[in-house]
């Protein structure tokens, strides 16, 4: 439940910072491009409502420098209405009054013509004088560029003053297609599949020399300025790259987006917004365990955005953020691969914890990285199993010798008859032999089956300062009366009282068998900054440094051990004890003499 409130959560929160960073624009960096991309994946249309007559290089070598004669301009006029034009744009603004400019009115009347007006840098109005404005419509030939200096969109209408005009795509659209209303404020998006470079363009060097042009027959046509000099040059999302437009072949190609329903929208930046939070709600949901379908999911889900962005382009012409959604769709896919990654992490390390438990090392359990643990577990057991094969190998040696003198001793009962004192002898060393194969098969039993104990499972909090006093008494009273005690009061560990007994009556008894007669032993139960300590000090032989490190493996005794009996198990089941209790046992050279052992474990409240 609470992972289900907090996938939700999180795709929700994505879905509120992908809508604000949709209505202030900063991805537009990004996204506009993108959307630029998009709009180019669409197959061209061709150009069937619009034409431009250009007054162009050759027209100006043929016709004299700009500006013309209003005469000219209206001899232009004529000659395109004569050429069967539809209506007639005058893309050039014509804002001072100069002889002519009666003739020109009655050109413009005569052809249905609209002029443009355009703003100064004050914000006002600058419109051609009186005689022409009686005689055209009216509309601003502003072309508005996004920051990357591309035109995408255009305001319907402009304001300034009392004075609203129509932004001269919209204006020449209307005349030709009823469908396209005027609102003031609004804001359109051409789609621009009729390409500028597709756009008919007559020179008016040809017009004015008395040729008319069949390609302006039945259009809206566009008479303006292209001689580089002289026109304004701009960019849309399909001009190709590296060779801005004239402003006139512009508005041209505006008009027939407007005029064939080319037009765009964008997504409200709320549905932004519900579309992301959705992309994250799926990348959370359909995570497959697999490692090979998780990367075909997770390419798929960073390619959704982008697919849907296609899709509803062509279907809706709907444009999406999709830069936006992409980024959220990957930061949600990034997240669950971390949290994979790390749920991994924590399995695998708990699974480690949990092997390493089980072979009785602590340390390993503790250790960070999973590779490094993974590397430290496969030589650990590759030492376990080295040493397993060792203890069988010496293990065989070891029960050879008291079964081989089983086996002499019953063919001696068997084979020869024996007085009845010499028969108790022998009986006694079967005894005796069959004694020590028990304690060694107790010993090893004991040690395998502590290894298949959960510390977790049965550990209770053991007051490792009343132990050790109760040990102390009862060592006294019998193997150690020499024993002197240091204990620490309030020390607690955690673990098994049995198992700690076993090890601190092991140590205490090897400390006793391999010191001098009535020499002192000691045991100290005390706390450090490593944990609670239990310390057994002899006054021994000692043993040396090159056998310290081997001391606790199974079957090995000390050379300093001579003669004395043992099996060389007791240390053994000792570093395991130590070892299940996740602590550390080792032994040191003693202050004066013999020998330290000295357990680690860790402190408890």
């Amino acid at each position: 439940m609470e992972s289900r409130l907090w996938r939700v959560t999180v795709s929700f929160c994505a879905g509120a910072v992908v809508a604000s960073v949709s209505a202030a624009g900063f991805l537009d960096s990004f996204e506009l491009p993108a959307r630029d991309a998009l709009l180019r994946l669409r197959s061209p249309r061709p150009v069937v409502a619009t034409a431009v007559v250009a007054i162009d290089e050759e027209s100006l070598r043929v016709s004299g420098s700009w500006p013309w004669p209003r005469e000219r301009v209206a001899a232009l006029v004529d000659r395109v209405a004569a050429s069967g034009a539809r209506t007639v744009a005058v893309d050039i603004l014509l804002a001072e009054p100069r002889p002519g400019d009666d003739e020109l009115a009655l050109s413009l009347e005569g052809a249905g013509a609209t002029l443009v007006s355009g703003l100064d840098g004050e914000g006002k109005w600058v419109v051609p004088p009186p005689a022409l404005s009686r005689s055209a419509r009216l509309a601003h030939g502003m072309i508005e560029l996004d920051r990357d200096g591309v035109m995408r969109r255009l305001s319907m209408t402009k304001q300034a003053g009392e004075m609203s005009l129509p932004a001269l795509s919209i204006a020449m659209a209307s005349a030709l297609r009823d469908a396209v209303v005027v609102t003031p404020g609004s804001v359109l998006e051409p789609g621009f599949r009729a390409r500028t470079v597709d756009v008919p363009v007559v020179s008016a060097a040809g017009l004015l020399e008395g040729r008319t042009s069949e390609a302006l027959r039945g259009r809206v046509v566009f008479i303006g300025l292209t001689a580089l000099a002289l026109g304004d040059r701009a960019v849309t999302p399909t001009t190709v790259e590296g060779r801005p437009d004239a402003g006139v072949v512009v508005h041209a190609a505006a008009t027939e987006a407007l005029v064939s329903g080319d037009v765009v929208h964008e997504v409200p930046p709320v549905v932004s917004g519900l579309l992301a939070a959705a992309f994250v709600a799926l990348t959370f949901a359909w995570r497959p365990r697999r490692m090979s379908r998780r990367v075909a999911v997770g390419i798929a889900l960073l390619a959704t955005p982008l697919v849907a962005g296609i899709a509803l382009l062509f279907t809706a012409k709907l444009l999406l953020p999709i830069v936006a959604l992409a980024l959220a769709t990957g930061a949600a896919v990034g997240v669950m691969e971390t949290l994979a990654a790390w749920r991994l992490q924590r399995s695998g390390s708990e699974a480690v914890a949990r092997i390493a438990s089980g072979l009785g090392d602590a340390n390993l359990a503790n250790d960070a990285g999973l590779v490094e643990r993974l590397d430290e577990l496969g030589a650990l057991l590759d030492r376990r199993r080295r040493s397993d094969v060792e203890s069988r190998r010496v293990l065989a040696h070891e029960l050879k010798t008291p079964l081989a003198s089983v086996r002499g001793l019953t063919q001696l009962l068997s084979g020869y008859k024996l007085g009845e004192d010499e028969t108790r002898r022998v009986v006694a060393l079967i005894e005796k032999e069959t004694d020590k194969l028990q304690a060694m098969v107790g010993s090893l039993l004991e040690i395998e089956r502590l290894a298949l104990r959960e510390l977790e499972a049965t550990a209770t909090t053991v007051d490792l300062s009343s132990l050790g006093r109760d040990r102390a008494e009862l060592l006294r009273a019998g193997v150690a009366p020499s024993l002197v005690a240091e204990i620490e009061p309030g020390v607690r560990v955690r673990g098994d009282a049995a198992l700690l007994e076993r090890a601190i009556d092991n140590l205490v008894g090897n400390a006793v068998k391999y010191s001098p007669v009535g020499s002192k032993v000691s045991l100290r139960v005390m706390t450090a900054h490593v944990g609670a300590v239990v310390e057994v000090g002899d006054e021994g032989p000692g043993i040396s440094a090159e056998e310290r490190a081997t001391i606790f493996q199974r079957f090995k005794r000390g050379s300093s051990a001579g003669e004395t009996e043992g099996l060389g198990l007791g240390l053994a089941l000792v570093a395991e004890v130590v070892k299940w209790h996740r602590g550390e046992v080792d032994v040191r050279e003693g202050v004066r003499s013999g020998s330290i052992f000295r357990i680690v474990l860790p402190l408890t409240t």
